[in-house]
């Protein structure tokens, strides 16, 4: 590194810290205004760590202390709303269990046999026997 660079570094750095603090106060990290005494901001007793603490309220909880704040209560929000019913009930999608446990029984047939056309034959055998139709 450059000696001048390190010289200017820590010229630039002494002078950064001795523009913060005032000559005559140095127990303060920033100067203060010329209108305000440093007395009086040290011993300010609403602010700070001289600040007196809060009194400790033992008291019980108020009665409305769970009920929600004005203007987030949803009855109230839809008061107008209009009467809705029920949604109908669901139609069953899909073949019933017994059908489709016939179709597992087929494929668990195709899957033991050792080639595609005699799958495909055990599928259907399978479905004729029980009353099924093969898809």
């Amino acid at each position: 590194m450059n000696k001048s660079l390190i010289a200017l570094t820590a010229v630039g750095a002494t002078f950064t810290m001795a523009a913060c603090n005032a000559p005559n106060n140095n127990d303060r990290t920033t100067s203060l205004p010329r209108t305000v005494s440093a007395a009086v901001a040290a011993n300010d007793p609403t602010a700070g760590y001289n600040a007196p603490p809060a009194p400790r309220d033992l008291s019980p909880p108020p009665a409305n202390a769970i009920k929600a704040a004005p203007g987030t209560d949803s009855e109230a929000a839809f008061a107008n709303r209009p009467n809705y019913k029920d949604p109908p009930p669901q139609k069953e999608i899909g073949d019933p269990p017994e059908a489709q446990h016939l179709a597992v029984m087929a494929q668990d047939a195709a899957a033991k046999a050792p080639d595609t056309a005699s799958a495909d034959e055990a599928k259907k055998a399978v479905m004729a026997d029980k009353g099924g139709s093969p898809k």
